[in-house]
């Protein structure tokens, strides 16, 4: 551990800010990105990262948004590859129309949802020029969605399951990245 924080008190330091319109893929139902303002500082081969993400998952007749954010590691290796892992958790609400199951335009359930996840990842950053940076990030991980309600419906559990599919439709969490940053 000692030479470890040595090694980062002398290798050169770089801090990089940037921004990750990937939750956008989630306007067509597809949930493996997240709008997202991470930093890293990397010393050496070694970076920290911060990361604060939004996702909002959008269609009939689901809506989902969850905030949160995520602390990560990424270890540098080569012409700016990266492997690294993110610790996260989100928590927001979503609603389900009702009508979708019984034909009642008025209704709306709404739920509370939280996700934790653990996500390895690899990447690549691109330096153009001597500040602005390109980063594309790839990771699938463990990723759990909590979905409640207080409403109690003969419908609710056809909703819940339902919901609980468009959110993670695969037992593992899809994480994706691509970032323009500016490096300080």
């Amino acid at each position: 551990m000692l030479a470890f924080l040595a090694l980062m008190s002398t290798a050169q330091a770089e801090t990089t800010l940037s921004a990750s319109p990937m939750g956008a893929l989630g306007f067509a139902l597809m949930n493996i990105g997240d709008f997202a303002v991470n930093l890293e500082h990397q010393r050496g081969q070694h970076g920290l990262l911060l990361e604060a993400s939004g996702l909002h998952v959008h269609g009939n007749p689901t809506h989902t948004t969850l905030i949160g954010g995520g602390l990560g590691y990424r270890y540098h290796f080569g012409e700016g590859s990266f492997a690294g892992v993110l610790v996260g958790a989100k928590q927001g609400h979503a609603k389900f129309k009702y009508d979708y199951l019984s034909g009642d335009l008025d209704s709306h359930w709404r739920y509370e949802v939280r996700q934790t996840s653990v996500i390895p990842h690899i990447g690549h950053r691109w330096e153009l020029g001597e500040h602005l940076r390109i980063t594309a990030r790839l990771g699938v991980g463990l990723g759990q969605h909590q979905v409640q309600t207080d409403v109690e419906d003969p419908g609710v559990a056809a909703a819940t399951e339902l919901l609980e599919d468009r959110l993670q439709f695969t037992p593992l969490k899809l994480d994706s990245e691509l970032s323009l940053g500016w490096a300080f």
